[in-house]
């Protein structure tokens, strides 16, 4: 599978930090904001691992946010640290402590008052909510969709009732990429005590050798591999959001053993048709001079040439229908070299497919 493709998502705990270095190289780390480290912490997490080239994707809770002016504080640093994008849930606050009650609110106030230059993430559930109704939620997606870049999907271990959903997007004219959020590889009795801990719905009881015969009781491991072959068979799915619950020697392991080695969960597999690549080299962040729409998926990654990186975009057609007209190699790369920010981008090429 593409880097681009896969996050791996940790909890700024104490040591974590220098654990990260097990984490498999190469994939964005997603860093969440809860009410057990606090707001300060996800924040400092963010800058030590910047600052040690770690491509960043921080969560930022709307419900822990206790004012505007700590808002612009956040967003004053994720500009300063070149953050790409960011993940704005509502936060597991059950009393909001500023005026955010939802992520709506707060991805609202964001662009209002500061045009992010990064791409924002929201959050979707395949399996619905436990206190939320489905039409509120359908609103609720509807409203963020107009001002975000691509959705995290809650935990579901269900590939039928995840492709129902996205097909529910589709109809509802959502067109913004999903990544998946899956558990990494863990014991099973761990992992339906935190699914009931974080509200999964009833796909969680496939983790029950009670309830799925096909699942040995002596193998109390649960691995995520058939669940990501099943979702990448679908076509609908852009990619991956891996929660480690910060075992990363597991996940380094599971990464090694199952999606590094295994060839039918690599990008031949996936519906290419709908995929543009742009490739350039170029300094990290340069994508800030392209339209939002041209860089919906951004990987930066280290060519060996210090102060620059080889990035690749993707975006998928239907949400920016001007691509339509991009069919071939030289069309592309005319109708996109102009886009590219002066004097600090190298044309490398562009693919088509």
């Amino acid at each position: 599978m593409e880097e681009e493709q896969i996050r791996y998502e940790i909890m700024p705990s104490g040591a974590i930090v220098q654990d990260c270095e097990k984490l498999p190289t190469g994939h964005p780390v997603a860093v969440t904001m809860s009410t057990t480290y606090g707001v300060s912490r996800t924040m400092e997490v963010l800058k030590e691992l910047a600052s040690q080239g770690y491509e960043v994707l921080p969560h930022i809770a709307a419900r822990m946010i206790p004012d505007a002016e700590t808002l612009e504080n956040i967003h004053t640093q994720l500009e300063e640290y070149n953050i790409s994008s960011v993940f704005i849930p509502g936060g597991d606050a059950e009393t909001p402590a500023g005026p955010f009650e939802s992520s709506y609110e707060l991805i609202r106030k964001l662009h209002d008052d500061f045009s992010p230059s990064y791409d924002v993430g929201i959050t979707g559930y395949p399996e619905g909510h436990e206190f939320i109704t489905d039409a509120e939620l359908r609103d609720s997606i509807r409203k963020k969709c107009q001002l975000s870049d691509y959705i995290v999907s809650h935990i579901c271990f269900s590939p039928s009732k995840i492709n129902e959903w996205c097909d529910s997007l589709s109809e509802a004219g959502i067109t913004l990429p999903v990544f998946c959020c899956v558990p990494t590889a863990m014991p099973r009795a761990k992992l339906q005590h935190i699914s009931k801990l974080i509200g999964v719905g009833k796909s969680s009881h496939s983790l029950s050798s009670n309830s799925k015969p096909e699942v040995s009781a002596n193998d109390p491991l649960y691995r995520p591999t058939k669940l990501i072959k099943q979702l990448v068979a679908t076509g609908q799915i852009s990619g991956f959001h891996i929660s480690t619950f910060n075992r990363l020697s597991a996940t380094r392991q599971f990464h090694r053993t199952h999606i590094a080695s295994e060839s039918s969960i690599k990008l031949s597999s996936w519906p290419v048709s709908a995929r543009l690549y742009l490739i350039v080299s170029a300094p990290h962040g340069w994508s800030r001079g392209l339209p939002r729409y041209y860089r919906r998926s951004s990987s930066h990654r280290s060519c060996g040439v210090e102060g620059l990186s080889l990035t690749i975009a993707t975006t998928r057609r239907s949400v920016a229908p001007t691509l339509g007209e991009l069919h071939s190699a030289d069309a592309s790369q005319n109708g996109i070299r102009d886009l590219l920010p002066a004097r600090r981008c190298v044309w490398t090429s562009c693919l088509t497919v």
